[in-house]
C-alpha cells in the first residue's frame, strides 16, 4: 500500500520543484509547454514570500519518499486559487 504524503514545503523540496516546474510536460497545462526555464537559486525569492504570507500556502506531495508534485492555495482579492501540478510519471495513476 502506497502512502500519499502532503506536506508543507520545505527549503529540501526545491530542487525537485525546480524540476517539476521546467518540465514543459506538467507547464504546459499552464501555458508554458517550454517549462519556466527556472534556475534552483532563483526559487529562493519565491520561496521566501510564500513561506512569509499569510494567505498563501505551497505543499510538497510525496508518494511514500518519493516527491510525485505539488499543491499551493493563494487568498487574493476574496477569490480562492488553488494549484495542483504532478510529474507525468505519477499523472493518471491510482494508489492503494
Amino acid at each position: 500500500m502506497n502512502m500519499i504524503i502532503i506536506k508543507e514545503t520545505e527549503t529540501k523540496d526545491l530542487d525537485f520543484l525546480c524540476d517539476l516546474w521546467n518540465n514543459g510536460e506538467v507547464m504546459k497545462w499552464v501555458g508554458f509547454p517550454q517549462g519556466l526555464g527556472k534556475h534552483r537559486e532563483e526559487m529562493n525569492p519565491w520561496f521566501d514570500a510564500i513561506s512569509r504570507s499569510d494567505c498563501a500556502k505551497h505543499y510538497s506531495i510525496y508518494i511514500d519518499s518519493q516527491f510525485c508534485g505539488e499543491t499551493f492555495y493563494r487568498i487574493k482579492d476574496d477569490i480562492a486559487y488553488v494549484d495542483i501540478k504532478l510529474d507525468p510519471k505519477f499523472q493518471g495513476k491510482a494508489f492503494h
